[in-house]
C-alpha cells in the first residue's frame, strides 16, 4: 500500500502543482486582462478628452461668430438710430423755419388788417366827423373816442 499511497501523493502532489500552475496562469491571464482593459479605458478616455476637446472647440468658435454677428448688429442699429435721429432732428428744424414764416406771415397779415380797419374806421368817420363840424346844433351827439376807436385788443399793438 505504500505504493499505493506514495502513487496517491503523487498524483495530489501533480494536481497540487497543476492547480497552482493554472491559479498563475489565470491571474497572469486576470492581469494581462486588467492592463488591456486599462489600455482600453485610457484609449476611451483619451477619445472623450479629445472629442470634448473639439465640442468645446466648436462651441467657442461659434460662441464669438455669435458675439461678432451681435456686435455688427448692434453697430447697425446705432446707425440706423443716428440717422432716424438725424432725419428727426432736420424735420424739427424744418417745421420750426416753417413755423417761423408762418408766424411772420400771421403777424404781416396781422399788421395789413390793422391798417385796413383803421382806414376803414376812418373812411366811416370822416362823414360824420366832418359833418358834426360844419353843423354844431343839429342835435346830433359826438360819439366817444371810445365807441368808435380800436378795439383794446388791437390798440396794444
Amino acid at each position: 500500500m505504500t505504493d499505493v499511497s506514495e502513487r496517491v501523493a503523487a498524483i495530489i502532489a501533480a494536481a497540487e502543482q497543476t492547480a497552482e500552475g493554472l491559479r498563475k496562469e489565470a491571474e497572469e491571464r486576470a492581469r494581462e486582462r486588467i492592463a488591456e482593459a486599462d489600455r482600453a479605458a485610457e484609449h476611451r478616455i483619451r477619445a472623450a478628452e479629445d472629442q470634448a476637446a473639439e465640442i468645446r472647440d466648436a462651441a467657442e468658435a461659434r460662441a464669438h461668430e455669435i458675439v461678432r454677428e451681435a456686435r455688427e448688429q448692434h453697430r447697425e442699429l446705432l446707425a440706423r438710430a443716428d440717422a432716424t435721429a438725424a432725419d428727426v432732428v432736420k424735420r424739427g428744424e424744418d417745421l420750426s423755419d416753417a413755423l417761423a414764416q408762418l408766424g411772420a406771415s400771421l403777424q404781416t397779415n396781422a399788421r395789413r388788417v390793422l391798417q385796413d380797419v383803421r382806414h376803414a374806421h376812418f373812411q366811416l368817420r370822416a362823414p360824420i366827423v366832418h359833418a358834426s363840424a360844419e353843423e354844431p346844433g343839429d342835435g346830433l351827439a359826438q360819439p366817444a373816442e371810445e365807441e368808435l376807436g380800436i378795439p383794446r385788443f388791437l390798440r396794444r399793438r
